[in-house]
């Protein structure tokens, strides 16, 4: 047998295995439901709760998750449940659905346990939790390609709920039991961050030259293709600003962030996700959120061309695109030095960023995704 058939092919379908396992615990349940035997309850008002640990809540994916949420719903509708290690992650959840009584539960694997042993246990409990009480699960899903988070995904949302992730469903069906995907889907920004970015906008600070700029964490093989653009650039006489950091570092505060993304000419990123082990499908690209928030910011974005992109952006238009470290280098010259050619296509992604921000397009499609348990 082939290693790489087993790699490329078998091991991803692995997490059909505890979708199954998950299917059948649940089928009891449903039946009992079914025939009224447990209280299938009114549809009552619709109360989301938004889970994240400590650290997560100081993110700023989190911040805009929960703010826009507030924006969709209503304040009163929404509620932060914030997990801290210092008890069990199971008994805060069920407390959280107990006093809280939610109607549907955002949920990401990331929050619990990481590793084989801990996380499909936890997802199991939880889908059970949910379950139990009627509640419809949203799973967030930054990285399809670990087996881990697939998995408890996959379980979580194994009867009900949606998956919402940064590739097109076309591309995850091969290795995903069910077809409840969300994809790809940018980064939720609220309408009062986008408020405080025109502001920002309004006193942006241009740089004379203007130099490529980079902002975010440094990973492989991330790091490996700034390093050959930055390179490439300065062999050219032209800079490229890095500021990274490392994974699980300190990370930059929101004003810096959002600052440092409004005062650039040009900002560059990469699609690439990590590739640590116990994960597969590496190769493929994704929306990760610079795309949305470089364009929000009104800097022109220079990035690959990710699967489902064309949904949102068209690359000449809105952003320009790149297949290598080498065409980046062109790309990256010929916006440096064309003043006008960058600000035109950087407005019209901002226009078009803005136009997605202003029509609540994250929550929307999750409404369209949840169909009959939707939260409006």
């Amino acid at each position: 047998m082939n290693g790489s058939w087993i790699r490329i092919s078998l091991l991803p379908r692995l997490v059909y295995i505890p979708y199954w396992i998950m299917r059948l615990a649940l089928f009891p349940l449903q039946w009992m439901q079914a025939i009224g035997l447990c209280r299938r309850g009114e549809r009552r008002k619709t109360v989301l709760c938004i889970e994240a640990g400590v650290r997560g809540w100081e993110l700023i994916e989190y911040k805009e998750l929960y703010q826009t949420a507030c924006e969709y719903l209503g304040e009163s509708r929404v509620h932060k449940v914030c997990i801290t290690k210092e008890e069990g992650y199971l008994t805060q959840v069920k407390r959280a659905l107990d006093t809280i009584r939610p109607t549907h539960y955002a949920q990401d694997p990331r929050t619990g346990g990481h590793d084989w042993r801990t996380g499909p246990w936890q997802a199991f409990r939880i889908s059970l939790l949910l379950a139990s009480r009627r509640v419809i699960p949203i799973v967030g899903m930054a990285d399809m390609g670990e087996r881990v988070w697939r998995a408890q995904c996959a379980m979580v949302t194994a009867v009900r709920g949606v998956v919402v992730g940064l590739l097109p469903p076309r591309i995850v069906l091969p290795i995903f039991p069910h077809r409840r995907i969300i994809g790809p889907s940018p980064m939720p920004i609220s309408l009062k961050t986008l408020d405080f970015l025109n502001e920002i906008y309004s006193k942006r600070q241009k740089k004379d030259p203007p130099t490529a700029f980079f902002m975010g964490s440094l990973y492989e093989p991330r790091q490996t293709i700034l390093s050959k653009i930055e390179k490439g650039l300065e062999a050219r006489g032209l800079r490229m600003e890095v500021r990274g950091r490392q994974l699980g570092s300190a990370r930059f505060s929101d004003f810096d962030y959002w600052s440092g993304l409004t005062n650039a000419a040009l900002v560059v990123t990469t699609s690439a996700q990590t590739t640590a082990s116990g994960s597969d499908w590496t190769w493929i690209p994704h929306l990760i959120y610079r795309y949305i928030e470089t364009m929000a910011c009104g800097s022109l974005l220079v990035a690959p061309e990710v699967p489902g992109i064309q949904r949102y952006f068209t690359s000449g238009e809105h952003f320009v695109s790149y297949d290598s470290p080498e065409q980046a280098v062109d790309v990256i010259e010929f916006y440096l030095t064309h003043e006008a050619d960058r600000e035109k296509i950087a407005r019209q992604g901002r226009t078009r960023a803005h136009d997605l921000i202003r029509a609540r397009s994250y929550w929307t499609a999750v409404d369209i995704g949840l169909g009959g348990d939707s939260l409006t």
